[in-house]
C-alpha cells in the first residue's frame, strides 16, 4: 500500500496549514503472484488528540483487487501538530486458489 496527499498540490512535502482541508489517498498495490478475489477494506486510524477530522468518506473504505484507490477528505486542526496518518487493512480479499499442504502422519 502507498499513502499520498494528493490535494492541495502545495502539500507534496506533507506540510499543511492550520485548518486546511486535504485529500489522503491510499493505493492498494498488487505485488507478487497472489491470485486474490473479492473486496477488502481499509481503515483510517486517527489519534483523537491530534484534532484531524474527517470531512468526507467514512473511516472504513472498501476496495476491489488489485491496484485500487481509496481516498479520505480530511481537515487539519487549528493548531500546530506533527503526527502520523495510519491506514490499515480491515479485511483483505480472499485467495482465488487457496494454498494447501498435504501431510503424511506415520
Amino acid at each position: 500500500m502507498q499513502l499520498d496527499i494528493i490535494d492541495p498540490p502545495s502539500a507534496v512535502d506533507q506540510r499543511l496549514a492550520k485548518n486546511q482541508e486535504f485529500t489522503l489517498q491510499a493505493t492498494v498495490l498488487k505485488s507478487g503472484d497472489a491470485d486474490l478475489i473479492g473486496l477488502g477494506s481499509l481503515s483510517l486510524i486517527l489519534d483523537p488528540d491530534d484534532g484531524i477530522e474527517i470531512v468526507a468518506i467514512p473511516g472504513d473504505s472498501t476496495f476491489t483487487w488489485p491496484d485500487s484507490i481509496v481516498t479520505w477528505r480530511l481537515r487539519t486542526p487549528d493548531r500546530l501538530i506533527t503526527t502520523n496518518l495510519l491506514v490499515n487493512y480491515t479485511t483483505i480479499p480472499m485467495m482465488k486458489t487457496p494454498c494447501w499442504l498435504r501431510l503424511w502422519i506415520q
